[in-house]
């Protein structure tokens, strides 16, 4: 991303569940990201602690006999196309709405688990996919 964000987290020699730290092996298909080098053993930079690897998914669940509240984010990926009305990100922590942003503002967002509460999000986009069908055989069948 090339900005500094603060995280939650630490590295997983820290003992911590939310990891997040510099792993030198490339863990991913984009071009290998460099680091400068650290002024001591723990990893610290100039500019703080690198980050590279770590948690990329959170959920919170609490399980009721009425069924299970959660809520979820994915650490990763683009800002999220949010119509007028839906929840913002930006309005409730000062981050900017996307998902590392939030991540770094704990704004995680709630599961939802049901068709009702499905549709009624105001930021559902349906996107039908289709499998076209298989050619039809002419070839009789093996008795």
């Amino acid at each position: 991303i090339g900005g500094r964000v603060a995280v939650p987290g630490g590295a997983g020699l820290d003992g911590v569940t939310d990891v997040v730290q510099w792993v030198d092996w490339n863990g991913t298909l984009l071009p290998r990201a460099t680091r400068p080098p650290p002024r001591s053993r723990t990893g610290l930079t100039d500019d703080g602690y690198p980050v590279n690897y770590g948690t990329s998914w959170v959920m919170a669940v609490e399980l009721l006999p009425t069924g299970p509240v959660a809520d979820v984010l994915l650490t990763y990926g683009p800002p999220r196309a949010r119509p007028a009305g839906a929840d913002d990100v930006a309005a409730a922590t000062g981050a900017d709405d996307d998902q590392l942003s939030r991540f770094a503002a704990g704004a995680l967002r709630p599961a939802l688990f049901d068709a009702a509460a499905i549709a009624a999000d105001p930021a559902l986009q349906l996107e039908e996919i289709a499998q076209e069908p298989a050619p039809a055989t002419t070839q009789e069948p093996v008795p």
